[in-house]
Order: structure tokens, then sequence, then C-alpha cells
């Protein structure tokens, strides 16, 4: 046994995934809409360089949302599929909560600064939006309202759609918004995360998966009034 870790991200394009023995890091990347054909590829590769196999995945730490439903599922089966074959110890955590635990353990980021948002493209004029233990599927004319009235100190991360910086999407007198290294998940912190929560978290936890789209005759959180 190796002792391996892989860290996951197939919840948006592109597929992302690296291996760690603790010690190297080495990560890969692949654009494209049909991740599950691109997997497998790029963990042999990825195996390659520690000369291990799947099975020599000790833990497995992935993203379960809020992103693509295809990409979401394809994380949580192959998670599933080491835990049941090879006996891989694993956890899944939001994009929302790698995020918010970059911010919170950076050196950009101060208590001064306020509340931490994170915003993310949905579809479209869409956002996924975490704001004060909310999670919800929103629109940019709903966020922009609330970024108006707010009257406390903000610090925004995440980026708008076709990676667009934030700040050219929406306006906020009271926000900071962070440097562009805290808007994406990186996987030096999920490493990091690993340890902590893989083989801790309860099953049902592990493989519920964050995809937040609401139904389109429901109201969202901000039309109903996010305070």
């Amino acid at each position: 046994m190796k002792n391996l870790t892989l860290l996951l991200d197939s919840s948006s394009v592109p597929l992302s995934c690296a291996i760690t023995d603790g010690k190297k890091l080495y990560r890969a990347s692949r654009a494209g809409i049909k991740q599950e054909n691109y997997l497998f590829p790029l963990l042999k590769n990825l195996l390659k360089k520690f000369k291990a196999e799947l099975k020599d995945i000790d833990t497995c730490l992935f993203v379960k949302g809020p992103g693509r439903f295809t990409g979401i599922r394809i994380g949580i089966t192959l998670a599933s599929m080491l835990k049941e074959f090879a006996g891989t110890k694993v956890a899944s955590l939001s994009v929302f909560d790698i995020l918010k635990y970059q911010v919170q353990n950076s050196k950009e980021y101060k208590k001064e600064y306020g509340d931490i948002m994170v915003i993310l493209p949905a579809f479209r004029k869409e956002y996924f939006l975490s704001f004060k233990d909310q999670e919800i599927w929103t629109t940019e004319e709903e966020i922009s309202a609330l970024l108006k009235k707010q009257k406390t100190s903000l610090f925004i991360c995440g980026f708008g759609a076709e990676n667009k910086n934030l700040k050219e999407v929406f306006v906020c007198k009271k926000a900071t918004f962070a440097p562009s290294k805290l808007n994406k998940i990186s996987f030096e912190i999920m490493a990091k995360l690993a340890p902590k929560y893989c083989g801790k978290q309860k099953l049902e936890e592990v493989f519920t998966p964050l995809y937040l789209k609401p139904a389109r005759f429901e109201l969202t959180a901000l039309q109903k009034g996010l305070k």
C-alpha cells in the first residue's frame, strides 16, 4: 500500500484531480462535458507517477457540489467504488466549505472584513450563493439588490460566469473582494483537510450531493427575504 490521497473536483468544468503521498502532489485536469470519459485516464497518469494502482488510494476527498448534476455524480460514484472495493476512507465537502476555509486561514482575510460571502456561477445570470449559513441558487439581480442593502463589512470570494472577476459583475461599497488565489479551490488546502474528514463523516453526509437548483415554481431564498 502506498497510502495515497485522491482529491477530486468533478463538480464543474474542467474536471480536476490530484494525488498526493504527503510529500509530493501531482494534479491533472481536462476540459469537456463528458467527464466520465476523462476521469480514469487522468487517474491512471497520476498513479503512474507514484508507481501505484487504484487500490493504493488510502483516502479520497471529493467535491459534492454545487455544480453540474452529472459531474457531482461522478465524484460520488468513484468514491463509493473505492470505499467498497479498496477500503478507501472517503469524505466530501462543498465548494463553499473549501473556499471559506481557504479565506479564513489566509493572511489576506481579517476579522474586521466581516462575514464571508461565496458567489459561484450556476447558469447564465444565475448563481450559487453562500452567505450567513444559507446556501441557495439565486440570480444576479437578487444578489445585486442584497449587496446594495448591505450595511456591514463583507468579504466576497468566488468568480462569475466564464471566470469573470466578481468586481466586474457586482458592486458593493461595504465589500472587500478576495484576491484571485482565494477564488478557486486549492488542492493543497484539500490535502490538509483530507485527514480531518476522511473516514470520519457519516456516510449519509459523504454521499449526499449539494445541487441547490430549485424547481421552476419555487421562490429562491432571496425572493422570500434573505436576512
